[in-house]
Parts: structure tokens; sequence; C-alpha cells
């Protein structure tokens, strides 16, 4: 049995939107150290605040706002590092709180001795400022996948796989902008898989319910991320896809693609194209195919035949 193949390439698009706006989050941040230090002290003073507490608070407003630009600035919150609303950013965004927040809470010390103002307010600010923070990047990320719309000829792809290769490969396909493929279910014979969604992508059944997920969701790819599928899973989906007259795509575990390397031309082939690339042995009937960081690169269709 060989395997024949028929590529075509892909680029992305090259007018993709800015993903960060670094600059806005720096006023947003301040803005979060504001209403933290002033609902906080506010609410302490029952509303009752005299002119000299008045400008000790907008005092600890200016020394939070420069304190968080200067360690933002050391860790790379604000120098576009970090994906909006990864665990990376919210990371340095704790880091950066804490610093601030102890800035902040040795001045309520200093300051305290010209009015009455305790310094432990610090501690209810830093929480409150950390929360709005994380809520304005989880309010961008939601904005972001609210414009996540797929193209008008973005192909109905049915993914064969709920775990790490076949997530990620959904959250690829649902953020990069112009996508040719868009996610509508996920197929999976683990029970422990049975409830998995990514976004608005859900687990819809097993391997044996593709004919009826299939005529459900009107796919016409199907895409195998399984990190090591075996030859009869392989061959139950070509036959199905071989049955629908669909495409079949396979996503290669990263430690095959580590071991057996690539040449500098796929590594710059893989970096600027979304699709996939398959590429089998002559005498094996498994399939192999090359793809980078799990970003695929070339599309093709791919069908069995003896």
């Amino acid at each position: 049995m060989r395997f024949i193949d028929s590529v075509t390439t892909h680029q992305t698009s090259a007018t993709e939107p800015p993903f960060r706006r670094p600059g806005l989050h720096r006023y947003l941040d301040i803005g979060c150290w504001a209403v933290a230090i002033a609902g906080a002290y506010l609410i302490y003073y029952d509303f009752a605040v005299t002119p000299l507490q008045g400008l000790l608070l907008m005092l600890l407003v200016v020394v939070s706002g420069i304190a968080q630009l200067l360690f933002g600035w050391g860790v790379f919150l604000y120098r576009r590092r970090f994906t909006a609303g990864s665990f990376d950013e919210v990371r340095a965004i704790f880091k950066v709180t804490a610093a601030t927040g102890l800035t902040l809470f040795f001045t309520g010390v200093i300051t305290g001795y010209f009015s009455d103002q305790p310094a432990a307010i610090a501690v209810i600010v830093i929480p409150i400022a950390m929360v709005l923070m994380f809520g304005i990047r989880y309010g961008e990320r939601l904005r972001m996948l609210a414009r996540a719309v797929p193209d008008s000829a973005a192909a109905p792809t049915l993914v064969i796989g709920a775990g790490a290769a076949g997530t990620h490969l959904i959250r690829q396909m649902v953020t990069t902008p112009g996508t040719k493929f868009w996610p509508v279910g996920m197929v999976d014979d683990a029970l422990a898989k049975a409830n998995v969604q990514v976004y608005h992508v859900k687990v819809m059944g097993t391997i044996a319910d593709l004919p009826q997920l299939i005529n459900e969701t009107g796919a016409n790819v199907l895409v195998v991320a399984v990190a090591h599928p075996s030859k009869e899973m392989l061959r139950t989906v070509q036959q199905t896809a071989d049955a629908f007259d669909m495409q079949l795509k396979i996503i290669p575990p990263l430690d095959e693609l580590l071991e057996k390397g690539l040449r500098s031309a796929d590594l710059r082939d893989e970096a600027l194209n979304v699709g996939f690339k398959l590429i089998l042995p002559r005498d094996s009937g498994n399939s192999q195919c090359v793809s980078s960081l799990g970003s695929p690169c070339w599309s093709g269709r791919a069908r069995y035949s003896d």
C-alpha cells in the first residue's frame, strides 16, 4: 500500500492586524491603580475626605503610576513581549503589581506621619488593582475571539483528537486571521475527553460517529491531531474521507519532528504558511508529516491506493 498526496501551498495574510497595544495598557493599568486607591480610601473614610487627605491620595496615585511604569518596563510588560491574556503576561502583571504595591505600602507608611492614613490599606488596594488589570486583559481576549470569524472560503474542519495537539491546533485556527480551515467540532474516542471544549469547538463524538458528524457539520476536511495514531485508526479515517470525498490531513508529534530534522527551506516555509505538508516513506504504510511548532505549513488532498 502506498500513499499518494497532491500538495498545494497556502500563505497567511500579510495584513494581519496588530495584536497588542502596549501604550494603551500603560494608561489603563495606571487607571486601575487610581480606581483601586480611590475606592479603598473613600470607603475607609466613609466618603468624607479632607483636602489634605485628598492630596495624599493623589500622591499615592502618582507614586503607583510611576512605579507601575518602571517595574512594567523592567519586566517587558509594555514592550510587546507577551501575548494578550497569556499566562506569561499574567505572571508579569503579578510581579509588577506586587512590586508596585510594596512601593505603595512604604509610601503610605511615610505619609501616615502627616495624616490619619493607615498604610495597611495598601494590602487591600493591591488585589483590587490586580483583578482590574486581569479583567482588562480578559476583556481584550474576549474581544479578539469575538472578531475571530471564519473566512468566507474557510473549509469546515473536523479535528480528530482532543489532546494537546488538537486543542493547540484549534486555538491557532480560531485566532489566526484569514485562516482557511475553520474548526466545527472535535472527535475523540477517550471517555475522559467527552466534555472537552476549546473556544466554541466541542467534542461531538467518537471516530465511529464520523459519518454522522460529517453530515451534521458539513465538514469537508478531516485533521488527525493525535500524537501516535495507529494504522487501524488511520485506515478507518481514510476510508471515511474517501467515502465523503474529503481532504485528510495529519499533524505529527513534535518529538518526531525534532528527531528527523528539517531543512532550512522547510523551516522558512512553515514559518510563513498555514496548512499541512505530508511526507511519507515509499515502502511504509505509516503516514508521517512535517510541521513546525504545531503550525502546519502545507495543505493538500490525500488518499490511500493499493
